[in-house]
């Protein structure tokens, strides 16, 4: 990476008439103003379909994408709905309200999906999308199908033949399901239609797209249902341990985070074949590729399915350099991040070095003197071969963080910043941190334009209708002030 600059914005956080941000014109706008005030990336976070929680980090498919970034003006354009069909969803309180967005999103695709099949020139490219499912996306199609006509239960509780994906069964609900099939496939077919057409759109401004690996899959998910040789499971298909994190300061109890964990086993003895499949499939969507949860690759903590908490868990040798060497081998033209952030150790360091990808640096994690401040947060202390970020997507917004801190650690960030009345705090530290020798700085508008904790998109821990929910206005989004200032920051840094 040389020396740039980018922005982080969630694709549901871009500005809508429908409730939710999706790929329809504002996302094109937003490239427009990255190309306007010279960054180099957008980074985005995972594009596939949701389920009761929202989070884009624990979904029914690594491949399948969200249908809810479908836009409706897209489905009026190739002539699937009327005008009429359209109607507009306010938003609250700046946030999504996922509820209304899901019932919306489904009534108009299913009209979109009745007048698409009337047209045998359709049917044909839907035939060959399926021939061809190169976004792997059938196994998803048949796994939505099975999942709607079984009343939503997850995979574990279907009929036994269903559960454990046996193929004289599926080949049967295949041929009586068809039409449900097909429309499920539908979604996909338009999603990565558009999904190319923007990426293709970016790459004409030169704009390159950051896209998250996130190491677990969901236990109900088609990764699971189809590709269940590749985690530790029993008979029933049910996880036998599950992935967390051991306890901390902040969660004495650890966290379960209910993934199953994979039968490293079989994997090696495949050549890592259904992880280097997923890196392909994301490879086609996104130029560099941030891979979460990166300490879990060097070694992983896992807890039985029968703890009540993660106290009892224990740590086992994951991945390690092996699967990189092949991963770097594989994927020459494809940028990596390496998301280092929670418990690091030496061994997870050393991984980091002998890859060469770079790691992340958040300013936030610098300040908090009842811990120990840890100086290689700090922006002076940043390598170049580095990311740097005021906060993720997990963390406060800065100022909503400033504004939480006790007098001590305000008074440490203000001298640090060496901040002044007459500068915002948050560009104030913006200053800082796209001053550091990091070769990539990705801010995001919140951080910006000076936005609190209402702008935050996701609290660890927690589930609720906060969380990955919060949307833009186009006159926040699209304001002088937001091009403006990050335009100044760009170009008097040397990021340009």
């Amino acid at each position: 990476m040389n020396r740039s600059s980018g922005v982080l914005l969630p694709v549901f956080s871009l500005p809508s008439k429908y409730g939710i941000g999706d790929l329809g014109s504002n996302a094109y706008k937003f490239i427009d103003l990255l190309s306007k005030s010279y960054q180099k990336y957008w980074q985005v976070l995972p594009l596939n379909p949701l389920e009761e929680s929202n989070s884009p980090y624990y979904s029914i498919s690594s491949y399948a994408g969200n249908p809810l970034f479908i836009s409706p003006d897209y489905l009026y354009e190739q002539g699937l709905i009327l005008r009429s069909d359209i109607s507009e969803i306010e938003i609250r309180d700046s946030h999504i309200d996922y509820g209304e967005v899901k019932k919306y999103k489904k009534n108009l695709l299913r009209i979109a999906y009745e007048n698409f099949i009337n047209d045998r020139k359709n049917v044909k490219n839907l035939e060959k999308f399926i021939f061809k499912d190169e976004y792997n996306v059938y196994e998803y199609a048949v796994f939505k199908s099975i999942k709607e006509k079984m009343l939503g239960l997850p995979f574990t509780k279907w009929d036994n033949d269903l559960k454990l994906h046996k193929n004289d069964c599926l080949l049967k609900f295949e041929n009586d399901n068809r039409e449900l099939i097909n429309y499920y496939v539908f979604e996909q077919y338009l999603f990565f239609e558009m999904w190319n057409k923007l990426k293709s759109y970016a790459e004409n401004k030169r704009i390159k797209i950051i896209g998250d690996a996130p190491i677990y899959s969901s236990p109900d998910s088609v990764d699971v249902w189809a590709y269940y040789e590749n985690f530790y499971l029993d008979e029933n298909r049910s996880p036998i341990r599950i992935a967390g994190c051991p306890p901390d300061a902040y969660s004495p109890d650890g966290q379960l985070w209910g993934n199953p964990v994979y039968d490293f086993e079989n994997l090696r003895k495949t050549n890592y074949e259904y992880m280097i499949n997923k890196f392909s499939h994301l490879s086609k969507l996104y130029d560099c590729i941030r891979i979460d949860h990166f300490r879990g690759y060097e070694s992983y903590y896992s807890i039985d399915i029968n703890e009540e908490d993660a106290k009892h868990g224990t740590w086992n040798k994951s991945f390690g350099e092996e699967f990189f060497n092949i991963l770097k081998s594989k994927f020459k033209n494809t940028e990596f991040i390496a998301e280092d952030l929670g418990f690091i150790t030496a061994e997870v360091i050393d991984l980091l070095h002998k890859v060469d990808f770079p790691g992340m640096k958040v300013f936030q994690f610098a300040i908090n003197h009842k811990s120990g401040n840890s100086e290689v947060y700090l922006p002076h202390n940043y390598p170049k071969n580095s990311v740097a970020y005021l906060g993720t997507h997990d963390n406060d917004t800065f100022c909503g963080w400033f504004a939480k801190l006790d007098e001590i650690d305000e008074k440490f960030t203000k001298d640090y910043l060496r901040s002044n009345p007459y500068v915002d705090i948050n560009i104030a530290a913006l200053k800082v941190l796209y001053n550091s020798n990091s070769n990539l700085v990705i801010s995001t508008p919140q951080d910006i334009l000076g936005i609190g904790s209402v702008g935050r998109i996701n609290t660890p821990g927690t589930v609720g209708d906060k969380n990955w929910s919060y949307i833009f206005n186009e006159d926040e989004l699209f304001s002088d002030k937001f091009c403006d200032e990050l335009t100044k920051l760009t170009v008097g840094t040397k990021r340009k």
